[in-house]
């Protein structure tokens, strides 16, 4: 009489296969959460741009980046300080009332951008410009720069889809993963 029963050999072919398959299950599962991550941070940008537009046509400017705290990150306003209310608050009351989005990781607590992208941090930044800085067109009055400095994706490079910011002296796309800006004029 034949024992039925599986084999040793028979149990570590299973074994080995279902490793390889729970292995690329944690592979693709985390490629997936890097996407949604970087999709979230483009769909803040474009919702923040949207309120500072708003804000501009109330106002007749963007607002000035300034902290109450007067926590000040080389003059930027920063996504990591927004759990003291401070991203950007004049903005709130015109789209985010609870307070602004922020980066989906945002672990750069007490860097300026160029801190931030140096040690591999992610964060939001946002900065209002006066007229004709960095090699800028005056006679378009004042501008902002915001954007995201990384993504999960592209790390520092620049993401795709990025519309980008430059003007003559300073282009803002090799600061930032992300960037936009807008003028006042």
């Amino acid at each position: 009489m034949q024992k039925l029963g599986f084999t040793i050999v028979e149990l570590l072919i299973v074994i080995v296969v279902i490793a390889i398959l729970a292995a690329t299950s944690i592979v693709a599962y985390n490629g997936t959460q890097q996407r949604a991550r970087d999709t979230k941070r483009v769909q803040d940008m474009n919702s923040i741009v949207k309120v500072l537009e708003v804000y501009k046509t109330i106002n007749g400017n963007y607002p000035v980046h300034n902290y109450s705290n007067g926590t000040s990150l080389g003059g930027w306003e920063s996504s990591s300080l927004e759990s003291l209310g401070e991203f950007i608050a004049p903005i709130k009351p015109h789209g985010f009332p609870s307070g602004l989005p922020v980066d989906p990781i945002n672990n750069a607590v007490g860097a300026s951008p160029l801190e931030a992208r140096t040690n591999g941090q992610y964060t939001y930044a946002y900065y209002r410009y006066p007229a004709g800085n960095s090699g800028c067109d005056s006679t378009r009055g004042a501008f902002y720069v915001l954007g995201f400095i990384r993504s999960d994706t592209n790390g520092n490079n620049a993401y795709p889809g990025s519309p980008g910011f430059s003007c003559s002296g300073r282009n803002w796309q090799t600061e930032f993963s992300w960037v936009t800006g807008g003028y006042e004029n």
